[in-house]
């Protein structure tokens, strides 16, 4: 099962029922416009319109880090989904614990 921001739009049933090259581009495009739409009250923020300007490089900070944090945890849960759990050490011919 992998973890998606968007899978919610394949419940959609004219959604899941587009094809792929459609789907494709509106995602895309979906994930543009939140990008911009970040940016935008990003830089709002930092320019004092949304709360005083004093507070704007410690926001910039702590929502990259959330986003951050929120990526990685996306990623690595899918990860571990695709691969399960590896072995932490191969073993190595000749080593004392080897078979």
């Amino acid at each position: 099962m992998k973890i998606s921001l968007f899978g919610w739009l394949d419940r959609i049933p004219w959604w899941s029922n587009l094809p792929y090259p459609t789907k494709g581009a509106l995602l895309r495009a979906l994930k543009a416009g939140l990008s911009v739409a970040v940016g935008i009250l990003l830089a709002a923020a930092t320019a004092g319109t949304l709360y005083p300007s004093e507070w704007g490089p410690l926001t910039i900070l702590v929502v990259t880090s959330l986003l951050q944090a929120f990526d990685k945890f996306l990623r690595e849960n899918s990860a571990q989904n695709e691969f399960g759990n590896p072995p932490l050490t191969d073993s190595v011919p000749g080593d004392i614990g080897s078979p």
